[in-house]
């Protein structure tokens, strides 16, 4: 919840979908976001809540062009993080 917190404040987030480690789900990634995103601000946030974690949280940033992109040509990653039960905190994309 606090993660999920953190991370909405990050400028530029337009969609911020946790998976993975969060819901139990087997796919690549845990917290999945689009955007104009800062990297570093995303991993500021990461350090600062990362003893919460046991193991290091793998992220993906994609850029609104790249997951559009990514969506339109059925991308097996982009499809498995949209459909194997995704937490969507943050969705201006819609």
């Amino acid at each position: 919840q606090r993660l999920a917190q953190q991370l909405a404040t990050i400028k530029g987030v337009q969609l911020l979908i946790l998976t993975g480690v969060f819901n139990g789900s087997d796919v690549p990634t845990d917290i999945f976001m689009v955007g104009s995103i800062d990297k570093k601000a995303v991993e500021h946030v990461l350090n600062k809540l990362g003893s919460d974690f046991q193991d290091s949280l793998r992220y993906t940033i994609l850029s609104k062009a790249e997951f559009t992109y990514r969506k339109e040509m059925t991308d097996k990653f982009v499809y498995q993080v949209l459909n194997i039960r995704p937490t969507v905190v943050i969705n201006k994309l819609t």
